[in-house]
């Protein structure tokens, strides 16, 4: 996998810090043990794909799950941070010195989202502090199954994310790992014929290793 230069974190020196040393060590012979909700808890997962070049970390931070992504230079994409309100949806996202925060009346948690009933509430598009856009969001349980990631393969959950926003619309097939505490593949859909359009899927998840310590501390 591609690091990221550094020049291209200097937004958010600690995403750099927490993923150039997982691009590293994604390298590495050695396969590790599949991580798990308590790597995810410990000192958080990352997850890296060769073609194109991307890397996502995850990790808790002060009980927020948030996450940091890297792509390919070449891309000439930013990097970007998003924060979760649980696993399943994304509060805010912030990269190349914009960002913008979807809020939801009632956020609910993730049991009402894996719910039989699925769940709909409000929601409203925030940028900078101002109210771009109203609508509603729906979630929605359409499935069960596998996904392996290298050589890791979990039971996942298929949940159907629909944001409706007047002209503003997502519609996106999420894969939950209960046992990750993660979504491991998202799949951007098309509304007017259900076909799939664009998707973000990995080729390696690794746990993060401890910081080590420098000599003298």
């Amino acid at each position: 996998m591609s690091v990221t230069p550094l020049k291209t974190c200097a937004w958010a020196s600690l995403a750099c810090a927490f993923l150039v040393p997982l691009a590293t060590r994604a390298q590495d012979t050695a396969q590790p043990a599949c991580p798990t909700r308590a790597d995810l808890m410990a000192h958080g997962v990352q997850m890296t794909r060769s073609s194109p070049h991307m890397a996502i970390a995850y990790r808790y931070e002060d009980g927020t799950l948030v996450s940091y992504r890297a792509d390919d230079p070449a891309l000439s994409r930013p990097p970007q941070r998003e924060t979760y309100a649980n696993p399943l949806i994304v509060t805010r996202q912030e990269g190349g010195g914009a960002s913008f925060e979807l809020r939801y009346a009632e956020t609910p948690g993730i049991e009402e989202l894996l719910g039989a009933k699925g769940w709909t509430g409000s929601v409203a598009l925030v940028i900078d502090d101002e109210v771009k856009a109203t609508g509603d969001a729906s979630y929605k349980v359409i499935g069960e199954g596998k996904l392996s990631i290298g050589a890791c393969t979990y039971s996942v959950t298929q949940v159907s994310e629909d944001i409706q926003m007047g002209k503003l619309t997502s519609h996106i097939l999420k894969e939950y790992a209960p046992e990750l505490g993660l979504v491991i593949r998202t799949t951007k859909i098309d509304p007017e014929t259900g076909k799939p359009i664009g998707q973000v899927s990995f080729d390696e998840i690794v746990a993060r290793a401890p910081k080590q310590k420098q000599e003298g501390q």
